[in-house]
């Protein structure tokens, strides 16, 4: 694989302070993956990084995002609900005859192609314009490295990450077949990368699925029609043991079908496998551009769970 690294810095922003113990120099902000045309398939990821070596703050003022595909084109725009601003940008692929090589070109979002549940109705104003890079000549298998905003003292960035490929990498199904336990804090971290996820459905690979990570670790999974299946590795209230984590691999069921959530890498330890308990809120309404596609993420438990109303009954 081949990094370019690109800039287009839109600003200077303020992010938020680092909050202790969340480990590693990057937070995962969103991701997802797109098919464009030429055969064009992209996998995406948002992170805050420092550049100094210290863990990265949890959050920015940034409340939502997304990036859609159309013909050969990917766009790309964050929110600011706090200051009512927004920035975005477009990436253009030509392909060549091979069908392997790609130029990939840049030019600005306007506020008119913003979906939306992203405006929610706001007038929103473009963010400093940016600098655009010169065309470049991409690759199957590269990987271009954007910085969009840096902190005013340099030492943090948002950086979008792209990869290009024409066929999708598949990760590995798990290989431990021991019996599922119960999971204690004493077992060791739980870690997940989106960037490499593959979500089965009955075997077969579901497309178009998207990502946003939101301060936390529990797990969810939105189904069309469905509502949202909350998943844990320990138990609580209201959650019912109805699947396993083996390896890099979440199992369960949603409506009496079979569901698998891979990731390139082990979730909490290789060789392990852990039980795992899930809360369905079938309440849950995803926003309208999300309606018809699986749809993951990340956040933390209290915010996750629905709300009883004044009655006692489930919102």
């Amino acid at each position: 694989m081949r990094k370019i690294s690109l800039f287009l810095l839109f600003a200077a922003v303020s992010f938020a302070q680092s909050i202790p113990g969340i480990p590693g120099t990057g937070w995962h902000m969103m991701g997802g993956t797109s098919t464009l045309a030429h055969n064009v398939m992209l996998r995406y990821k948002t992170e805050i990084v420092r550049t100094d070596g210290r863990p990265a703050p949890a959050g920015t003022s940034f409340s939502k995002g997304a990036a859609w595909g159309v013909g050969n084109t990917i766009n790309r725009a964050l929110v600011d609900n706090l200051r009512g601003t927004y920035f975005g940008y477009s990436m253009v692929f030509e392909c060549d005859q091979t069908g392997k090589t790609f130029v990939a070109s840049f030019q600005p979002l306007g506020a008119s192609e913003l979906p939306k549940f992203l405006t929610a109705g706001a007038v929103l104003k473009l963010s400093a314009p940016p600098k655009f890079p010169k065309p470049q000549t991409v690759h199957d298998g590269d990987m271009i490295e954007l910085d969009l905003l840096v902190s005013p003292d340099g030492k943090q960035k948002l950086t979008d990450y792209v990869e290009i490929l024409t066929a999708w990498p598949v990760p590995p199904a798990p290989k431990s077949t021991s019996t599922p336990v119960d999971f204690t804090l004493d077992d060791g971290p739980v870690s997940f990368d989106t960037f490499g996820m593959t979500i089965l459905h009955e075997g077969q690979p579901v497309w178009g699925t998207s990502f946003t990570g939101i301060l936390g670790s529990t797990l969810w999974f939105a189904v069309p029609g469905q509502g949202r299946y909350i998943l844990s590795l320990t138990s609580h209230d209201g959650f019912k043991k109805a699947g396993s984590i083996r390896d890099n691999t979440i199992f369960f069921k949603a409506a009496s079908e079979q569901y698998e959530w891979r990731f390139m890498s082990p979730i909490a330890g290789e060789g392990k496998a852990w039980n795992l308990y899930v809360l369905h809120d079938a309440t849950y309404e995803p926003v309208a551009s999300r309606k018809n596609y699986v749809h993951a993420g990340s956040g933390r438990l209290d915010k996750l769970l629905p709300k009883p109303d004044k009655n006692g009954d489930i919102l």
